[in-house]
């Protein structure tokens, strides 16, 4: 998503912090972005162009690492004010070094340790046209280095938070992911059918998932067999009952958050879209690290931001084929009972 796409006030506040709902924040586990901006006296936001300049500017990224893949943690909260005491992780700085300084190919960041010596936060300073183009950088230089020490040291460590500040404008883009609701537990008629429970604990270890490639490939292969053996294995028994299933027909869902270069193909067959698109371009790229351009970088921003959307997109896909399949199931249920 590009920073102008789809513009929306969340609110105002006079205080650092805004309390917003949640269902202001999109479908749960979509790509979101926040940017606050300071609304100082005699200030005009829109005649500053601020959330629209495209003039190379200097922008500070900062990236707050943790022990903890959650961008918001207990707390349930989105913090775009952490410092490096807030960080932590399973690497610690040398002996008396107050700062790091990384170089690597693309450019150099620094690392600061929190009160406990651990890597705590990352800052990279650079100039871009917009929070999107810094963020992107900051990806590049920094994620080369995390990836390295990650192998090297046999640890895992997850950048949890990543803010951009507009030096320029003096205004904050952070990225998240729309946080999950809290539901209330369904009545006895939530049934839980046996056949599905590979796909049931397939779709809670994508839930889990802090990586959206294996998210995306949990879900992908959520559709595989509900588009494949599960639905013929349940036409079979029908027809061995001379009972014709009543069934629609499984299409590409809506939402405001559907990948832009993928919207073509809402409300399209589902049988399509799986083989001509997540199949085609996306499952054999992840399964086998082979792009059309060379070998797939899980840590390219590029990659990223792609398959956070493509993860959202066949998790609603998913979704539609697993309701479609719990109603084969009960018509199946009920035949077999009137016999």
């Amino acid at each position: 998503m590009s920073d102008t796409e789809k513009l929306k006030l969340i609110g105002n506040t006079s205080e650092p912090s805004i309390d917003i709902p949640v269902e202001r924040l999109g479908a749960p586990g979509a790509q979101l972005f926040l940017q606050a901006v300071p609304l100082l006296i005699g200030r005009d936001v829109a005649r500053e162009g601020v959330l629209t300049d495209k003039t190379r500017r200097q922008f500070v990224v900062s990236g707050r690492l943790s022990k903890d893949p959650s961008s918001v943690g207990r707390s349930r909260k989105i913090d775009g004010a952490f410092v490096r005491t807030d960080g932590d992780c399973y690497l610690k700085v040398p002996p008396l070094a107050a700062r790091l300084r990384i170089d690597t190919p693309w450019g150099f960041f620094h690392v600061e340790p929190n009160a406990a010596d651990e890597l705590g936060l990352v800052e990279f300073e650079c100039s871009a046209t917009s929070p999107s183009e810094a963020r992107w950088k900051f990806i590049e230089v920094v994620y080369s280095m995390l990836d390295h020490w990650s192998y090297a040291h046999n640890v895992a460590i997850f950048v949890a938070t990543i803010r951009v500040l507009d030096v320029t404008h003096q205004s904050t883009y952070i990225a998240f992911c729309a946080p999950y609701r809290n539901q209330v537990l369904g009545d006895s008629a939530n049934e839980l059918f046996f056949e599905m429970k590979p796909i049931y604990s397939m779709y809670r270890e994508a839930k889990n998932a802090s990586s959206d490639f294996y998210r995306f490939l949990c879900l992908y292969k959520i559709m595989e067999g509900l588009l494949g053996t599960m639905q013929g294995n349940v036409f079979k028994q029908f027809n061995a009952a001379g009972v014709t299933p009543s069934k629609k027909r499984d299409i590409v869902p809506d939402d405001p958050h559907f990948p832009g270069d993928l919207k073509r193909y809402i409300g399209k067959s589902m049988k399509a879209f799986f083989d001509d698109v997540l199949t085609a371009r996306f499952r054999d790229a992840v399964a086998h690290l082979r792009t059309s351009n060379g070998v797939l970088d899980v840590s390219s921003p590029a990659e990223i931001d792609r398959y956070a959307g493509l993860a959202f997109a066949t998790d609603l896909c998913a979704r539609v084929l697993i309701n479609s399949h719990e109603r084969l199931l009960t018509q199946l249920k009920e035949c077999q009972h009137s016999e």
